[in-house]
């Protein structure tokens, strides 16, 4: 635990990790599903961190969009954390789930989808210094036929789902 995480309620701290991880400004409803927050909680955070100068919004049209207006070392996003905000923007994918025990330089994923672009995810995995990722893309139907036949036993952690 960071000592940011220590510091702030665990709702202030994962909007903060959202926006940090977010290449661009973001949507309001977009913080609420990355951060697993109550949209309302999520509204009053956003607002005390703009008010503050932490936040800084941005109007688009009718769209109000967020991003951090200050950098803050200590939110810079672990490596899988950061191939998961930027895969979980792929057309297709449904779920993310962590295969297997976190380990601090390599993860095994299950990608459950449709018609999911693997060039992209390759392209992603490319970025990471110092961490390994292997992955399998499976449609629901075979992933649940999976599980049902046991094959995939053991620890699982969902890091996505849409």
């Amino acid at each position: 635990m960071t000592v940011l995480q220590k510091l702030l309620d665990p709702h202030t701290y994962n909007v903060l990790l959202t926006l940090a991880t977010s290449p661009e400004p973001i949507h309001l409803r977009e913080i609420v599903v990355r951060s697993k927050s109550n949209p309302a909680t999520v509204f009053r955070i956003i607002n005390k961190l703009v008010e503050q100068g932490v936040v800084r919004r941005h109007k688009v049209h009718k769209f109000k969009l967020y991003e951090l207006a200050l950098a803050i070392p200590e939110l810079k996003a672990d490596p899988l954390t950061a191939f998961i905000s930027a895969i979980s923007r792929i057309e297709g994918i449904k779920q993310i789930i962590l295969q297997g025990k976190d380990e601090p330089d390599k993860a095994s994923l299950i990608i459950v989808g449709s018609l999911i672009d693997e060039l992209v995810i390759e392209q992603e995995k490319r970025k990471l210094e110092h961490f390994s990722i292997a992955h399998i893309i499976l449609t629901e139907n075979q992933y649940d036929q999976m599980v049902a036949m046991g094959l995939y036993s053991g620890k699982k952690k969902v890091l996505f789902s849409r």
